[in-house]
């Protein structure tokens, strides 16, 4: 064989198995890198879901706090809203007809029972209290405007309850209540000169009774906002 052709074939033999290795030791280092590759990936993918998990546990902790905030908030705005309705609608007609009884009592028209009249008369003034604490405690789920519009009508019945209580004071100092005798005292005769008088109960009470026709526009107010899904 020639020498120059054995060289050549040495050669090419030589640099085919150099590059077989050559390639080998990149394909294996390819391997290593890539597998390395890919445990980091799991790792990292591992760690996402983990945080993912963990972020969607605190989020849904969160909207049930709020969830459950929400509920509340509605169930006492509800039993609020709901207290002042009731003390809003029963209020009027209980002055209307504390105000027929005085004016009927001091013109001597009727006075055959006033008990159930002086227990009307105690129920106001609690409820006139109960009515201010409810309505203050109502601010805090009406809107500005309402809550003005429901203040406001409110204030105009204090007139009228203060002269009631005035009136009621001079009332229960009359003697023999029920009796014969009960027009002839001389606490009656202050009692019908300060009702029929100085007060002109006539006055108050028409005054009142056109008043109580205004309770639509209230009563809508204290509904919407009931129904509302607003939180103020």
């Amino acid at each position: 064989m020639d020498k120059g052709i054995l060289i050549t074939s040495i050669i090419t033999l030589v640099s085919t198995l150099f590059i077989n290795w050559r390639t080998s030791s990149f394909n294996n280092k390819l391997k290593k890198q890539t597998e390395l590759f890919k445990d980091e990936l799991e790792k990292q993918n591992l760690a996402l879901k983990s945080e993912l998990t963990n972020q969607e546990a605190i989020f849904k902790n969160e909207l049930d706090k709020k969830k459950k905030i929400a509920e509340i908030y509605y169930e006492e705005r509800a039993k609020v809203l709901q207290e002042l309705y009731t003390l809003l609608v029963n209020g009027p007609s209980d002055i209307v007809n504390l105000i027929r009884f005085l004016g009927k009592t001091a013109r001597k028209e009727e006075w055959a029972n006033s008990e159930p009249y002086l227990v009307l008369y105690e129920e106001v003034k609690l409820n006139e209290d109960l009515l201010k604490k409810v309505l203050l405690k109502s601010s805090l789920y009406l809107k500005n405007e309402d809550y003005i519009t429901i203040k406001k009508f409110h204030d105009k019945w204090g007139e009228p309850v203060k002269v009631i209580v005035d009136l009621f004071v001079l009332f229960e100092k009359v003697p023999d209540k029920g009796s014969i005798m009960f027009t002839l005292s001389n606490e009656f005769k202050e009692f019908s000169h300060q009702t029929l008088e100085v007060k002109k109960l006539n006055v108050m009470f028409e005054t009142c009774v056109k008043l109580s026709n205004d309770f639509d526009e209230i009563a809508n107010i204290i509904k919407r906002a009931i129904a509302s899904e607003e939180i103020q």
